[in-house]
């Protein structure tokens, strides 16, 4: 419950998803309108929609969500939107996609929450088109297993380092150049939050 409250308020909104969201654009180089058609996996609330309408400028963007309480608020957040946006409630580990059909699977704090992360990361390779891109934000074990961490939030047991995420993305058939990945330690992450 407080995962769910603490990723509706301001802070996660400005801190965590902005941050991340902006960082990955910036690291992609994106153009507006380069990646057509977004998925959006594990959207929850819908907070990045408008944010990921401004960074990318889609023309479709398709939010994935397991909870059908996130999945109803999400479906309110489509209105901030220029681009067409549909919300569904399913899991990412079985996408009811055709294959080829997304540009870019944006996939934001989502791997640590899974206990299937490989059918996951096999679904966004299956539903990508040749040449699209699969960007990926996470929390890593250092953070996940800290113990205010562990009282505050539920995680399954299937927490890497970052190394460990990029052997997991790397092993379901995508090519991570040394170039692509960044590694960052937000005050946020820091023990005593950096002070």
């Amino acid at each position: 419950r407080f995962g769910v409250w603490f990723q509706s308020t301001d802070i996660w909104h400005e801190y965590v998803l902005t941050e991340a969201l902006q960082t990955l654009a910036d690291m992609e180089q994106a153009q507006p309108g380069q990646y057509a058609r977004i998925l959006d996996a594990g959207c929850g609330a819908g907070m990045s929609f408008p944010i990921v309408d401004e960074l990318f400028a889609p023309k479709e963007l398709l939010g994935i969500d397991i909870d059908p309480k996130l999945v109803a608020e999400a479906r309110e957040s489509i209105e901030e939107c220029r681009c067409s946006v549909e919300v569904r409630c399913e899991s990412v580990a079985e996408l009811a996609l055709p294959d080829n059909s997304i540009d870019l699977v944006l996939c934001h704090q989502l791997l640590h929450h899974l206990c299937d992360q490989q059918g996951a990361l096999a679904e966004f390779r299956r539903v990508l088109r040749p040449g699209g891109k699969l960007l990926v934000t996470e929390s890593c074990s250092e953070f996940i297993n800290r113990y205010w961490i562990r009282v505050l939030f539920r995680h399954p047991d299937t927490q890497h380092t970052a190394a460990g995420y990029e052997h997991l993305v790397r092993n379901a058939g995508f090519d991570i150049q040394p170039e692509q990945v960044m590694a960052t330690s937000p005050w946020w992450s820091l023990p005593f939050f950096g002070l």
